[in-house]
Order: structure tokens, then C-alpha cells, then sequence
């Protein structure tokens, strides 16, 4: 492929249509010069070698879940090491760097440690309140001990941060007001005694565009702002300094002036890549592994500095100037320490909670900052791939490729950032946010495809996923996997596909996960023959993969991030299955063999894979009939228990009150699902017009699951942990299953 200057990209794949090689003969001064990235894979799809433009080599190696264990480079080897149930634990770097996490009982991030020769380096501990919003944050970076603290409106905006009184006399508490479409309307900081020291107003126009900031303290530094036809940022206006965006035909960002001097200029490549800056540093090119950056180059083809990546995100930067630098992060993967071989600090990085610099130590090459996008110093934009992030505002330049999702609605404002909620969401490219904490962030620095395009990149993992499948699959029945997601991760494909095809095709790919899930037997038959088809395999691998990877995907968000739990008696059962068709035999004690489900498409059920025989075989419904158990998780407080048990009592309540599916349990995938989002919304609407807001969430009582209705028998304030392990817990019995009794046991729920 040849560029309109003249650059040329060529690709050459294997036999299953997965890219091996990728060349690029870049403009002059550099046209003889080919920049080759090369990939190999092993039997499970997972890319095992990858070589760089300047010929280094690195390699990794999985686990038997396909997670990567191992990178190895010049370096040395970094080790990855998880939890059972799939958390990241440890990340040891050569040289004796380590990165160590500590999780709450429902998988968020309590506490990072950053080590050297085992002398902490930094750590950050979190807290967080009962909708799941970080309200503490301890930092230790350099600094001494620095708190932060937050607090939200009941929409989960974010609406005071208070920042560290460090040095003494410094600390500032800022306050964030919002309209009803999520747009910022003012911004008021005060200094530790209380003293207004800055006062904002912001104005919008009728397309969420911020046309003006008010300064009620000095109106000469009032600020106003342009926009053109197509949505674009093309104006700022500051104490009379004018800033002009320049944009291409596919709005991508090209030039950024201000008072007449030009701060940065911009080439992108065909998928809307970032391939040239040329700012304070002179002109940087950029080689790439998909979307991550590989190398950068001056303008003579000299390398500048490269990077190298695990299996989730950046391990370490080598640059000319500073050499060889170790990535440490926060709980939203943004650098805040970089530590050179022989244990010394190279440079520490401390954030506002909108992505600004709070404080800076030491110098480095470095340009990856807030949520690991690339800052750009000259003009105080971040480089968020498919558009640009602007700090100051909180907002982007331009507007979000992605729709947006009717049932979401800040989703619909289309240049908010974090629904205005930067320390519980992110967004990995510049299109959508993400939730702290999503298994898809590990990915996003690596494999997210920022404009939605379907490129080569995308194909070959689709091409690799049923062959993962079958492996990963084999190693589950030979007893290898031991945690709570162990069907769910067994059969999940081994790398992300198209998120933007996944989502079109959720409903398809629903039903494929479930039928690969619920029919293992008939499933590996199918990729036995298919791994037998040497041609014609790499179309069927593709169409299975992207169905069982959009099944997934649906699966976990409805789960709400995590593995749902499930009965222990019938993980053996199935695996012992796999077991004999696959001429192995498991070993797999009641203890380490849960597996994970969800209501997904169709009205068809992961669950009922999991249900018990003796539950399908009770009176004349095929799916059963009896009691509907519920138990605590582990570690739940009394509170919680109380919750637990209201919640019993209200089902039992409408069960007597015939306010249950006449035909059992059900699917609460699609508009049911949405349905009753919107019933709980208008809840919480309610409840709070009419002073008594809820604390926790709307809670259906009974679950839309036994009610068929978006609109319970009766609403109950739950907290997110029980909610969630309500729900989770109701998927043990298989859909039509019919309850005759609601029961709380007091005894701790499996893990």
C-alpha cells in the first residue's frame, strides 16, 4: 500500500491469515531505508516472538490459560504471576523491580507496591465508597505520605477532589458543577484556609460544545473557543493569544499555533495512526506493533528510543539520552515511576484527577503519562489516539467516532471525557470510556484498534481463537486450571477481537459462546475437523473466534466485569466430560473447579450448563423445581447479611403474592436487561426528589431474572458487592427453573 507521500506498507501473512511481517519504506530522507516488524505465534495463537525494526528479538511464553507469563528481550525476562481468579498479582522486572497488587473482595485495586532489591519505591493504596467510586487515594511517590480525596453527586460525578497539603500550607480543594447533559458548569478552588482562589464559569451551545470559560476573579483571562462544520475544536482565545487547530479531511489534528508560532505539526498513516510529530523535540517518527509505539526515529532514520511491552501494557523504555527505564503504574495504568537497572529513580510523575501533572521529579525521555497516552508538552494536549484530550477542560477537541448507547447518557455528550468520572473510568483510544478494573484495559495500549477499522492485525487474532480454543480446552481436562473462571477462560478465545464487530454481532456471538460452552463435546469435535482443513481452516477459525470472543465480551459486561459463581458439583461433572472425549483425565477437587456464566443472547443460559443433575430431575418440569439458595460472599459484613436476607424475605413475599415468571427463571439478556436498567434509574430518581436517596443500588426484588419484568415486586437499597453476588448466584439454576422457596444460608458464599 502506497500513501499519498509516498510511504509504502506491505504485509505477509501465514496460512491462517495471520500477519508475520509488516514493512514500511518510509518517505525521503529515509526512502532506501525498510523498517520490518515480523511476528511469530505458537500452537495456541498467542504471539510467541515479535523482532523490531533494528532486528531485536523479544519473546514471550503463556500459561496454560493463555496469559502471558513470560517476556523476554536484551534485558533480561519479566515474569507475570496471577490470582485464581485471574487478577494480576506480581510483575517482576529484570534487575529485581517489582510491581505487587493487593485486590478487595470484589476485584479492585486496594494497593500497588513498587519495589527495588526489595526497598519500596513507591506505592499507592485506594478506597473506595459504596457505588464503587474512589474516594481516597494514599500516594507515597518521593514525597512523603500524600492523601487525596474525592466525592460524587448521586449520578457518580465527580464533584470535590482535595489534594494533598503537602507541602504545608499548598493543599487546594477544587468543586465541579454539572448540567443535566454532564457538561461541566463551573469550577471553584479553595486554599487550605478556605479562600476562594479561583472561580470558573463554563457556557455551552446546544451540541455540548464549550464555547466559553468565565473567570469570575479576572475577567481578562475570560476564555472562548471556535468549532467548525464537522464538530472540530478550531479556536481558543485567551487574554487576546489566539490558538488555531488545524485538521485533515478525516479530522484528525495536523497543527497547533498560538500568537502566530507554530507548537506542534502531525502526520497520521492510513488507519489514523500517529506516525510524525514535529514539536519542541524536532521531528519524531514512530514505528508501531499495531497500535504500540515500537520505536521512535529522528528525521535522519536514527533511533531515538524504543519500548517493549508485556502482555497488557509497556515494561520498558530505552532511550539515547537516559538508557534503559522500567514502567511503574497507578491503578489506571499511568506511569508515576520509572526505575533504571541498577535501582535508581529516573523520573516520579503525580496526577490531578483529570490527567494533569501535579508534580514532576527527574528528567526522561518519556512521554507517556495519564492513563498511558502520550502527553504533549508543547501543547498541554494528550494524545488519546482517535482524538485529542484536553486537561484543562476535562473534555476532547473533537467528537466520538463511537454512537454512543441510548441507554448510557452521558454516552450521547460527545466530547465528555470519563462520563466525568476520571477515577473510575478511562478511555483506551480516544473513542469509548472503560471502567477501571475491565479485563479490556489490560489490552488497550497493545491490541485496540482506535479508528474501528477491521486491519490485519484484527484478522490474525480472529484466526487464531479456535485453535486456542481447543488447546486451552485439552489443558483444562488434564486438570490444569483451578479458578473461578475456569469454563469461561478455557473457552474464551486467546486474544481480543474487533470490539466494534463484536458489539454488531452481539447477539450471533452470544449464541456461539453458549452453544460452545453448553455443547463442549459437539464443539471440539468441530475444531478437530476444522484444525484438519489446512486451506480452508483460516474462514471457519476466523467465524468461531469472533463468535465466541462477542459471546465473551457480552458475558462478562453483563456479569458486570467479573466471572459470575457457580454451583461447585457441576464444574467436575463437565470437565470429566471433556476429560473422556479428549482421553484425559482431570483432576479437579469440589474446592478448585467453579466456573463462570451469564444470561447471554437469545434467552439461552451459560448457567444451565452448570446446574446440578439432581436440580433438572425434580417434578414434571424439565428444568426443575425447589428452593433458590443464596449465601454471603466471603467477607461480607453484617450489613451486608441483613441485605441478604431482606432481600429472601421479598421474594418470598412475591413468590406468595404470584408476582414470579409463570414460566421460571429467565434470560435477562437484551431490552429486558436495558428495561430494567431504566426501571432502576427512574428509582433512584424518585427516591432522591423525594429525600431519601438510596446509598447503594436499586435493588429488583426479587432479580428481573425470577420476575420476568422490568419492574420488581418491590425495590430494596442493596449494596453493589451484594447486588452483584445476587444476580451472580441466581445463575445456578438453569433457565425455566421454577423457585418454590427463597432461602438466606449463613455460610460463606465459594469464591
Amino acid at each position: 500500500m502506497t500513501d499519498a507521500r509516498g510511504s509504502v506498507v506491505s504485509y505477509d501473512y501465514d496460512t491462517l491469515n495471520r500477519e508475520t511481517q509488516r514493512s514500511f519504506t518510509p518517505i525521503t530522507p529515509l526512502a532506501q531505508e525498510v523498517l520490518q516488524v515480523a511476528t511469530a505465534y505458537d500452537n495456541n495463537g498467542n504471539r510467541s516472538q515479535l523482532t523490531d525494526p533494528d532486528q531485536s528479538v523479544t519473546r514471550y511464553t503463556f500459561d496454560k490459560l493463555n496469559r502471558v507469563s513470560t517476556v523476554t528481550n536484551l534485558q533480561g525476562a519479566t515474569t507475570y504471576t496471577y490470582d485464581k481468579s485471574g487478577l494480576r498479582r506480581k510483575v517482576e522486572y529484570p534487575g529485581n523491580a517489582v510491581m505487587a497488587y493487593q485486590y478487595d473482595n470484589v476485584g479492585r485495586t486496594q494497593t500497588i507496591t513498587h519495589s527495588q532489591n526489595s526497598a519500596q519505591v513507591s506505592e499507592y493504596r485506594y478506597e473506595y465508597d459504596a457505588h464503587g467510586n474512589r474516594e481516597r487515594q494514599e500516594e507515597e511517590n518521593g514525597r512523603g505520605l500524600e492523601t487525596t480525596t474525592y466525592a460524587y453527586d448521586n449520578l457518580d460525578r465527580l464533584t470535590q477532589v482535595t489534594y494533598p497539603d503537602v507541602p504545608v500550607g499548598t493543599g487546594t480543594t477544587v468543586l465541579y458543577r454539572y448540567d443535566a447533559a454532564y457538561n461541566r458548569t463551573g469550577e471553584t478552588t479553595l486554599n487550605v484556609e478556605a479562600t476562594t482562589i479561583a472561580d470558573k464559569t463554563y457556557r455551552y451551545n446546544s451540541r455540548n460544545q464549550l464555547t466559553a470559560i468565565d473567570d469570575n476573579l479576572d475577567p481578562a483571562q475570560n476564555v472562548s473557543y471556535d468549532f467548525d462544520a464537522n464538530g472540530n475544536q478550531t479556536g481558543k482565545t485567551k487574554a487576546a493569544v489566539e490558538t488555531d487547530f488545524v485538521y485533515d479531511v478525516r479530522d484528525h489534528l495536523r497543527s497547533v499555533t498560538t500568537g502566530g508560532s507554530t507548537l506542534g505539526q502531525f502526520l497520521y498513516d492510513y488507519r489514523g495512526m500517529r506516525i510524525e510529530k514535529d514539536g519542541a523535540r524536532g521531528i519524531e517518527r514512530y514505528s508501531y506493533d499495531d497500535q504500540s509505539v515500537l520505536t521512535q526515529f529522528d528525521d535522519t532514520g536514527a533511533t531515538l528510543a524504543k519500548f517493549e511491552y508485556g502482555g497488557n501494557r509497556l515494561i520498558s523504555l530505552n532511550s539515547l539520552d537516559n538508557g534503559l527505564q522500567f514502567y511503574h503504574f497507578d491503578a489506571l495504568g499511568s506511569p508515576v515511576t520509572l526505575t533504571k537497572p541498577d535501582g535508581s529513580v529516573q523520573a516520579r510523575y503525580s496526577y490531578d484527577a483529570w490527567g494533569h501533572k501535579r508534580h514532576q521529579s527527574g528528567e526522561s525521555w518519556n512521554r507517556f503519562a495519564f492513563t498511558g497516552h502520550e502527553e504533549d508538552r508543547e501543547t498541554n494536549l494528550i494524545y488519546a489516539k482517535a482524538r485529542y484530550y484536553d486537561p484543562d477542560t476535562g473534555r476532547f477537541l473533537s467528537q466520538d467516532p463511537w454512537e454512543g448507547d441510548t441507554t448510557i447518557a452521558p454516552s450521547l455528550n460527545k466530547y465528555l471525557y470519563a462520563y466525568a468520572n476520571p477515577t473510575v473510568y478511562w478511555d483506551p483510544d480516544g473513542r469509548r470510556p472503560r471502567r477501571d478494573g475491565e479485563g479490556f484495559a489490560e489490552w488497550a495500549w497493545w491490541h485496540f484498534n482506535p479508528v474501528g477499522e477491521h486491519t490485519s492485525q484484527k484478522r490474525q487474532e480472529l484466526a487464531g481463537n479456535a485453535i486456542g480454543t481447543a488447546n486451552v480446552a485439552k489443558d483444562v481436562v488434564v486438570g490444569t486450571v483451578d479458578s473461578v473462571v475456569t469454563v469461561g477462560n478455557a473457552l474464551r478465545p486467546t486474544d481480543s477481537s474487533t470490539r466494534r464487530e463484536a458489539r454488531n454481532q452481539i447477539v450471533t456471538g452470544a449464541q456461539g459462546a453458549v452453544h460452545a460452552v453448553t455443547h463442549p463435546l459437539e464443539t471440539l469435535d468441530g475444531i478437530t475437523q476444522q484444525m484438519q482443513m489446512q486451506r480452508n481452516q483460516a474462514q471457519v477459525f476466523r467465524d468461531q473466534g469472533r463468535f465466541i470472543d462477542a459471546g465473551m465480551v457480552e458475558a462478562q459486561e453483563t456479569a458486570t466485569g467479573i466471572g459470575l459463581v457457580t454451583s461447585a458439583a457441576s464444574a467436575p461433572l463437565i470437565l470429566r466430560k471433556l476429560g473422556s472425549k479428549m482421553g484425559g483425565q482431570p483432576s479437579i477437587s469440589a474446592e478448585s473447579s467453579h466456573a463462570s456464566g451469564a444470561d447471554v443472547g437469545g434467552g439461552r443460559n451459560v448457567g444451565a450448563m452448570q446446574t446440578p443433575p439432581e436440580m433438572l430431575a425434580r417434578g414434571d418440569n424439565p428444568y426443575g423445581d425447589g428452593p433458590v439458595e443464596f449465601r454471603a460472599p466471603e467477607g461480607a459484613s453484617a450489613a451486608q447479611i441483613e441485605q441478604m436476607k431482606a432481600y429472601c424475605d421479598g421474594c418470598n413475599q412475591a413468590l406468595e403474592a404470584g408476582a414470579l415468571s409463570p414460566t421460571g427463571r429467565v434470560s435477562t439478556a437484551g431490552s429486558l436487561r436495558r428495561q430494567a436498567s431504566r426501571a432502576a434509574a427512574r428509582e433512584r430518581a424518585n427516591a432522591e426528589s423525594s429525600g431519601q436517596a438510596y446509598q447503594g443500588h436499586a435493588g429488583h426484588v426479587p432479580d428481573t431474572t425470577w420476575t420476568g419484568t422490568p419492574e420488581p415486586y418491590s425495590w430494596l437499597d442493596l449494596d453493589p458487592a451484594v447486588n452483584m453476588s445476587l444476580g451472580g448466584q441466581s445463575t445456578r439454576y438453569p433457565v425455566g427453573y421454577q423457585p418454590t422457596e427463597f432461602i438466606f444460608r449463613d455460610l460463606p458464599d465459594l469464591e
